[in-house]
């Protein structure tokens, strides 16, 4: 008897559509899925659900006591350096006043944390540029392309969330990961390997995602898109970290915001046999280059070009061995949005 399909959620940002296309649309070995797309911050209050079989699931969420539910796959991430979010305001002045979140679940609202206590409002994170303009809130805690849209709407940077994390815990910073029910979990070197897989396949058949990332990423440009793909989809997308994840829990669990994890209960579903596969002189080459990316960073361009040699510059990082593609630039997106909600 075939197995009914799994419900794979995860985000329309063009780092999640890119990765997991090949997956959604049966284009690699694994399970089958019914994929259900939404903001980072639904997926995280949906995780603690009946319905989330295989989720994206922000590192805060997890933290805040997903633990029980949920078990943390290795592929499909989100991690590195220079990803992180980034404190805006119309004006140069302290991080302080009304600030404006993402979602309370978000990496970003924990990230926050680091420059102290604030009165936080929450928004979707598309909605908080404009907010900081018109003076709803004094500051804005900007993710996905907000990172590199801030200055040409004529705002300032205040602080940078993930060069602080980096800074202080000597880590790659951690923002989500590929989550499934404990109660699937028998079947998570299969999840995992496919998508593994997918990533695989969507760096060497750049062109075939193509249409079904543009149509969840309605108002990105096609420079913004390959900007936003080149950001998210690394080493990590393959084989997230585990040090860098446990970093952030314990830190959560000493900052007061976390519960106790369960030390019974396996923080992932399977052994990383697949960083033996990840070379000392890969994880270099992604840390140099993420560090020199994020210092070039400058507000997005208007696409122009092809779409398969917007992504050129991904796709030739690949190594001599097959299926395997080191990092990719360290940068964050531009655009305006990560596309509709869809179940």
């Amino acid at each position: 008897m075939d197995r009914a399909p799994l419900n794979f959620a995860f985000s329309p940002c063009p780092n999640d559509t890119f990765a997991f296309h090949a997956l959604v649309n049966g284009l690699v070995p694994g399970p089958r899925v019914t994929p259900h797309l939404d903001d980072i911050e639904a997926l995280n209050i949906r995780a603690a659900t009946a319905a989330a079989e295989i989720t994206k699931v922000s590192i805060n969420a997890y933290g805040h006591g997903l633990s029980d539910r949920l078990v943390l796959l290795r592929a499909g991430g989100a991690a590195g350096y220079g990803v992180g979010p980034i404190v805006v305001a119309k004006s140069k002045r302290t991080v302080g006043g009304r600030i404006a979140i993402p979602g309370e679940r978000t990496t970003a609202a924990l990230l926050l944390r680091q420059l102290g206590r604030f009165d936080t409002v929450v928004m979707r994170f598309d909605q908080i540029e404009n907010a900081v303009l018109r003076g709803d809130v004094d500051c804005g805690v900007l993710i996905h392309e907000g990172r590199f849209t801030f200055e040409s709407k004529g705002l300032t940077l205040l602080a940078d969330l993930g060069r602080v994390w980096e800074e202080r815990m000597q880590s790659p910073l951690p923002l989500a990961a590929i989550a499934i029910n404990r109660d699937l979990a028998h079947l998570a070197p299969e999840i995992d390997a496919a998508l593994r897989a997918s990533v695989d396949y969507a760096f060497a058949h750049p062109d075939a995602s193509k249409d079904y990332v543009a149509a969840h990423a309605q108002e990105m440009d096609s420079e913004v898109t390959r900007r936003h793909i080149q950001l998210y989809v690394n080493d990590y997308t393959r084989a997230l970290d585990e040090r860098a994840v446990r970093t952030m829990l314990d830190w959560g669990q000493r900052e007061g915001v976390f519960p106790k994890l369960d030390p019974t209960l396996p923080l992932f579903a399977s052994e990383p046999q697949d960083l033996k596969t990840l070379r000392p002189q890969d994880l270099q080459t992604s840390i140099t280059a993420s560090t020199a990316a994020r210092q070039r960073s400058r507000p997005a361009s208007r696409g122009r070009g092809s779409w398969r040699s917007l992504l050129r510059s991904v796709s030739s990082c690949s190594s001599a061995r097959s299926g395997w593609r080191p990092s990719t630039r360290g940068r964050k997106s531009a655009g305006r949005g990560c596309g509709r909600s869809l179940a």
